[in-house]
């Protein structure tokens, strides 16, 4: 090493919250990475040597001590191989990359476990018995992670019976800290044996988990909480997941469950290694609290090991040990796709159901509620206007505006991204944004700056001009971002024309539209020049349930279809048949694809409301734990009568007429407030995934879905 160098460390802060973080002093979470780590090893046995004997892992808890032991006769360990395991944080040692059937990764769970009791001045030992040798490793945690592994040298048959330790094997001792809350003892059981990590060691016919518990001892099982055949909705059902350039097969089952059954969705792999537990997103749709099921991805683990083996790891999955991370686009892509089939198969399942549902919208003052909040909604949501390949290079000269001119409609609010180069502007520089055009339009924030949590990989970071039009220009106004010596422009025109700047390069305005049976309507397509040059062609299809192939039309961008230099609009006629039918209408542009659903209804069940934000207003009755719910692909906001809150403020609503509810005035207070509460979560969430609210914290985001509840109240509220 070069003499002038110094080495950077951790500080010892910044370890302790590492250590903390990765459980959440979870009792749980804790308990399972030991566990599993037995049953890896059991199974690392039974690849080479198969047999049916039933392997015992036995977890006892000491309240008093606040200790856990964790004891198997597996394989055990040398002081040599512990030393060499925990000595590297984050090892390839699972043993998971010659062994099919072990769910590890990187063997840092059990470390994990032991340098958090370590941490906590608690007991952090393992000590094992292989081919009778007798080794002991030792966990201790002052200012830096330090182990201590040796041999021993015992009387065997006192220290087999002291440890209970038969042949080979392992027994795991280790404090949990204060702030970790055990289970009582009536409830621990049913805790671990419902604990989604435990579903397939506790119910491996080849292993009996022994919980002791003070004086009390059992056996666990997890057999109650695995997929019911009897009941089973959809079976294996192929979903391909895809990431970058691979393309996984995965296989979804659900079935039907018991309200009072605490499960969701297991994703595993082909060897029962379990990632996660999750509804996808939809676990406030009714219906899905009787539903549960699993995801398998077979090769997952493959998939995983790769990335994290290579020269510039990825992780898609938490270093927290809740699942999937969100913010990947494998776990987006693969959300997207089983929320679809989730939702199909609920709506299905519900309508097998005789179930009391209350349809608010045939009400005339709950029908112009959706309408107010869709204006209200239209009226703030703002046009986001991208560069080209946003979010792909940052700018070579500090700052870059997306574009290089706009044209905006009068009256309407848009979001202008502005490029930084992370490398040239830092995140104390501060970003003017001037212009004399202030009677034309006006812009929310006149000062940026950016935070390191900003910054993506390429060293790019995106944020958001707010520019509100007001007056239609004659000539464009210059709009200028300048921070030390780098300055980006744009012309700003402001128009008469609606102009929506499509994502992609092509979008359908609305996304979703309704009409009545045997009618025509015009879908409005707007497309961008920049992206698809005039001349291009475009194919149009449209299918709806009952057809088999869809039909399709070609249609050709020219000159006429101009709104402004750059975009355009083009009108697709679509028609409709029979009743209650679902048209879905797709553009393509080699590969850009833009979609739309109209949906077919008759009159009275047609509201003029629903042709934006919310689409229908409806009162269900589960025993779930929400109060409300927004079904945000087809705008539908659920109300749950049978909620605790609900019911003790709103009194018994399952008698109300179905086709024409009326409620007193403190009723409908209420809904107006549940109402509101909704969509101001939703428009908040859609501004935050579109990088357009100027503070993220958790604080302030509570503060602007207030203010957006407020707004909203005092507009539908009879004040």
């Amino acid at each position: 090493m070069d003499k002038d160098r110094v080495q950077v460390k951790s500080a010892n802060r910044k370890t302790r919250r590492d250590i903390r973080k990765v459980f959440s002093d979870n009792f749980l979470k804790i308990l399972t990475e030991v566990v599993l780590n037995s049953d890896d090893s059991y199974k690392r046995i039974e690849e080479t040597n198969p047999n049916s004997k039933v392997k015992n892992i036995v977890i006892t808890l000491n309240r008093k001590k606040n200790e856990i032991q964790v004891l198997d006769n597996a394989e055990g360990m040398t002081a040599e191989q512990m030393e060499s395991i925990f000595g590297e944080y984050g090892g390839d040692y699972s043993g998971s990359s010659s062994t099919n059937y072990v769910r590890g990764l990187f063997g840092q769970g059990a470390a994990d476990v032991m340098f958090n009791a370590a941490m906590s001045k608690k007991t952090a030992q393992i000590e094992s018995i292989k081919d009778n040798v007798v080794s002991k490793c030792r966990f201790f945690f002052s200012k830096i992670k330090e182990i201590d592994s040796k041999v021993l040298h015992p009387h065997m048959r006192d220290y087999r019976k002291s440890t209970g330790i038969i042949e080979n094997g392992t027994l795991v001792t280790f404090g949990l800290n204060d702030k970790v809350k055990i289970p009582k003892e009536k409830d621990i059981k049913k805790q671990i044996e419902q604990f989604y990590m435990f579903r397939y060691v506790l119910s491996n016919p080849l292993r009996r988990v022994i919980l002791k518990d003070g004086k009390m001892e059992c056996t666990l099982t997890s057999k109650d909480y695995l997929v019911n055949e009897k009941t089973i909705l959809l079976n294996q059902k192929e979903i391909i997941l895809e990431y970058e350039d691979r393309k996984l097969t995965s296989y979804l089952t659900l079935f039907e469950k018991s309200s009072k059954l605490d499960t969701k969705i297991i994703i595993r792999d082909e060897n029962n290694v379990v990632y996660d537990e999750t509804f996808f997103g939809m676990d406030k749709l009714p219906g899905a609290n009787i539903i549960a099921g699993e995801l398998v991805i077979p090769n997952i683990a493959i998939l995983l090991r790769e990335l994290l083996n290579a020269e510039d790891p990825k992780e898609l999955l938490t270093d927290t040990r809740d699942g999937f991370d969100g913010r990947e686009d494998f776990t987006k892509n693969m959300n997207q796709k089983v929320s679809k089939i989730l939702e199909e198969e609920i709506d299905k399942n519900n309508n097998t159901k005789d179930t009391i549902s209350v349809n608010l919208s045939n009400n005339k003052r709950f029908n112009d509620i959706m309408k107010k909040i869709n204006n209200y909604y239209s009226d703030l949501e703002l046009s986001s206007i991208e560069g080209l390949n946003p979010g792909e290079n940052p700018p070579n000269d500090g700052l870059k505006f997306a574009r290089p001119s706009i044209s905006i409609t009068k009256g309407k609010t848009y979001d202008l991204k502005l490029y930084i180069n992370a490398s040239q502007i830092n995140p104390e520089d501060i970003i003017i944004i001037t212009h004399e055009g202030s009677k034309f339009f006006t812009t929310d924030n006149n000062k940026v700056t950016y935070q390191n949590e900003d910054i993506k990989e390429n060293n790019m970071v995106v944020k958001s001009v707010v520019i509100k039009s007001t007056m239609i220009t004659s000539d464009p106004v210059i709009l200028i971002a300048r921070c030390k010596n780098y300055e980006s422009k744009v012309l700003v025109a402001v128009v008469d024309e609606k102009i929506i700047y499509p994502k992609n390069g092509l979008e359908f305005v609305p996304k979703r539209k309704n009409i009545k049976p045997k009618s025509k309507t015009d879908y409005k397509l707007y497309f961008d020049t920049d992206i698809i040059p005039l001349g291009s062609q475009l194919t149009i299809s449209q299918k709806n349930e009952t057809q088999l192939f869809s039909n399709e039309e070609t249609l050709i961008i020219t000159k006429k279809h101009m709104l402004t230099d750059n975009i355009g609009l083009l009108k697709v006629k679509v028609s409709s048949e029979i009743n209650e039918e679902k048209i879905q209408i797709t553009a393509i542009y080699k590969k850009i694809i833009a979609t739309a659903v109209l949906y077919v209804r008759t009159k009275e069940k047609n509201n003029d409301g629903n042709q934006g934000f919310l689409n229908r207003i409806e009162l269900r009755f589960e025993d779930g734990f929400w109060q409300t719910s927004l079904l945000e692909n087809k705008g539908v906001l659920y109300i749950n009568g049978k909620n605790i809150i609900n019911k003790s403020i709103m009194g018994d609503l399952g008698q109300k007429d179905r086709n024409n509810p009326k409620f007193d005035k403190n009723q409908r207070k209420y809904l107006y407030e549940l109402i509101a509460n909704e969509s101001a979560k939703k428009i908040v969430k859609e501004l935050f995934n579109k990088e357009q609210l100027q503070n993220n914290s958790l604080e302030s985001i509570y503060d602007i879905i207030q203010k957006h509840k407020t707004t909203i109240y005092k507009e539908i509220a009879e004040l």
